[in-house]
C-alpha cells in the first residue's frame, strides 16, 4: 500500500494530526537540525523516558508530549553537522547528563514510561528503516539559518540519493520557515521529489489551532547559555 505524504507549515501540526488519528506507539526516523524533544527526559540504556518540565505543545517540544501520551514507541533522530543537541535550542536531556544527577541518586524519581531513543549524526544515517516506522523530515535539517544556504541542493540530493527502505507507512514533511532560510520554492521541490519517489498522495496539513510558539530573544539566549554549558560538559 502506498504511503501518505503529509505536508505541514509547522512542525507541531503532526500532534494534532496523531491526536487525530489516535496514533498509538509509533515508531518515528526524525531527520531534523532539531530533536523536537524538549522537557524530556531519554535513558537509553534502558529504553525509557520521564517528561521533566513538559510545557504545552509548541513546536519544539511536539513529540515529547506524543511520547509522554504514548503516540510514540521509538524515535531515531538524524541530525545535520549544524545540528544536534550541543546546537538545539531547548533539547533532550540524557540521563547521563550532568543535570540529572538528583535522578541518578534517587532524589529525584520520575515517572518512567517506555521508549526508544538513539541519535545520529547525518553520516551515520546509511538510509535504511526499520520494518514499521514512519519517515518524519524538516526542512531545517538541510536549510536551517544556523548553517550556511551554499550547498543546499547538494544536501537534498544527497538525502534522496539514500534508499529510504522499506517503504515507510507515512512520510511527514515540515517547512518550519521561523527555522529556516527563505527557501520555500526548493521545498516545494522536496514535496514533489518524495511524493513521485513513493507514488505517495500528499496531504497538507492545517497549522495548528494552537499559535506555534516562536522562541523570544531572552528565551534563545538562556538557551544557547545551556548548549555553551552542555558542549563544556557542565550541563
Amino acid at each position: 500500500m502506498k504511503p501518505t505524504l503529509y505536508v505541514a507549515v509547522h512542525h507541531g501540526a503532526l500532534l494534532d494530526l496523531w491526536r487525530a488519528q489516535g496514533a498509538r506507539a509509533l515508531r518515528l526516523c526524525h531527520v531534523d537540525a532539531h530533536c523536537d524533544l524538549r522537557g524530556l527526559l531519554v535513558d537509553p540504556a534502558r529504553d525509557r523516558a520521564a517528561a521533566r518540565g513538559l510545557s504545552a505543545p509548541d513546536n519544539g517540544n511536539f513529540l515529547a508530549v506524543a511520547a509522554a501520551e504514548g503516540r510514540l514507541e521509538s524515535l531515531r533522530w538524524v541530525w545535520p553537522r549544524w545540528g544536534g543537541r550541543a546546537r538545539d535550542v531547548g533539547t533532550v536531556r540524557r540521563l547521563g547528563d550532568p543535570s540529572a544527577l538528583p535522578v541518578r541518586l534517587g532524589v529525584s524519581r520520575p515517572d518512567w514510561f517506555p521508549f526508544r531513543y538513539v541519535d545520529m549524526r547525518e553520516e551515520r544515517f546509511s538510509g535504511r528503516l526499520e520494518e514499521g516506522e514512519h519517515l518524519d523530515v524538516d526542512w531545517d535539517f538541510f536549510a536551517t539559518r544556523e548553517g550556511p544556504l551554499e550547498g543546499l541542493r547538494d544536501r537534498v540530493a544527497r538525502f534522496l540519493a539514500l534508499p529510504l527502505t522499506p517503504t515507510p507507512p507515512a512520510i511527514y514533511l515540515a517547512h518550519s520557515p521561523p527555522y529556516s532560510h527563505p527557501t520555500a520554492p526548493r521545498f516545494e521541490e522536496l514535496v514533489r521529489a518524495l511524493s513521485a519517489r513513493f507514488d505517495a498522495d500528499v496531504v497538507r496539513l492545517p497549522d495548528p489551532p494552537r499559535v506555534p510558539r516562536v522562541p523570544t530573544l531572552t528565551t534563545r539566549a538562556r538557551w544557547a547559555a545551556e548548549g555553551w554549558l552542555h558542549r563544556r560538559g557542565f550541563f
